[in-house]
C-alpha cells in the first residue's frame, strides 16, 4: 500500500475548543477517514485491504500512526497534543489505539470549566 501525495479532506475540527468536544466515536472517525484518505480509500477500503489486529482494528504502520497524530498535533501549534516518540508502540500501533490515545490526550488537557 503506497500512501498518496495529497490525502481526501477528513471531516476535521478546525479549533482546538471543537477538539475538546470530541467524542471517543468522533476522533475514531477521524482517525479512519485521515489514515483510508492519504491512500484515496473509504475507511472500509483500508480496513479490509490491511492486517487486523486481535482487538479487531487495522494494524498500523508508524508513517500511518505519525499522519493520524500530527492531524491532532497540528491545532496545539508547538505546544504539541502528543510526542510519539514518548509513547509506548502498542498504544499507537493500531487503529483503535491510535484514537484512545488522541481521545485520552484531549480528554487530559481539556480546560476544566467550573
Amino acid at each position: 500500500m503506497t500512501m498518496m501525495a495529497t490525502p481526501r479532506t477528513a471531516v476535521f475540527p478546525m479549533s482546538v475548543d471543537d477538539a475538546y468536544t470530541l467524542s471517543a466515536v468522533e476522533v475514531r472517525a477521524i482517525v479512519e477517514d485521515t489514515i483510508a484518505g492519504a491512500y484515496g480509500e473509504t475507511p472500509a477500503e483500508f480496513a479490509s485491504s490491511t492486517a487486523v489486529s486481535t482487538d479487531g482494528s487495522p494494524v498500523l504502520e508508524s508513517p500511518q500512526a505519525v499522519l493520524a497524530v500530527n492531524r491532532f498535533n497540528a491545532l496545539f501549534g508547538k505546544k504539541r497534543l502528543i510526542k510519539l516518540s514518548k509513547v509506548a508502540e502498542r498504544n499507537w500501533a493500531t487503529m483503535a489505539a491510535v484514537s484512545a490515545l488522541i481521545f485520552s490526550a484531549l480528554q487530559a488537557r481539556k480546560p476544566v470549566t467550573a
